[in-house]
């Protein structure tokens, strides 16, 4: 339970820290040529529960609002956070993120996963 505890905190963490970093302006690389990359402005997160959703909600101070089915988070600087919640039990969180993630290459910019959560047997995989 301990170990748990740990790693959802760490995550918290982690998902704070990469937060962060959104709502930034893009720079050019110092040649004068700007730079174009395929940025969306939702981050999608894959869960089997709202627990994390919850958690960063009540630290990250970004946040604006959050629908009433606490399926999105929208950011002060307008970004999105997309919350894919699947059910853990008969695997179905794991099947459903195996597909997302097979389809990750092909996917838009606002479709792809930026963030997912995993059990510790999961990143074994």
């Amino acid at each position: 339970m301990k170990k748990r505890v740990v790693a959802v905190m760490m995550a918290t963490v982690t998902a704070t820290g990469l937060l962060a970093g959104c709502g930034g302006q893009g720079t050019d690389s110092g040649s004068g040529d700007a730079q174009s990359t395929e940025e969306g402005k939702v981050i999608n997160i894959y869960s089997w529960n709202d627990e994390f959703r919850t958690r960063l909600e009540a630290v990250y101070p970004e946040v604006e609002s959050t629908s009433d089915d606490g399926t999105v988070t929208t950011l002060k600087d307008g970004t999105e956070i997309h919350w894919v919640i699947n059910p853990n039990q008969d695997g179905v969180y794991q099947q459903k993120l195996d597909e997302a993630l097979m389809n990750q290459a092909d996917a838009a910019a606002d479709d792809k996963i930026d963030i997912f959560l995993s059990e510790t047997d999961y990143v074994y995989n």
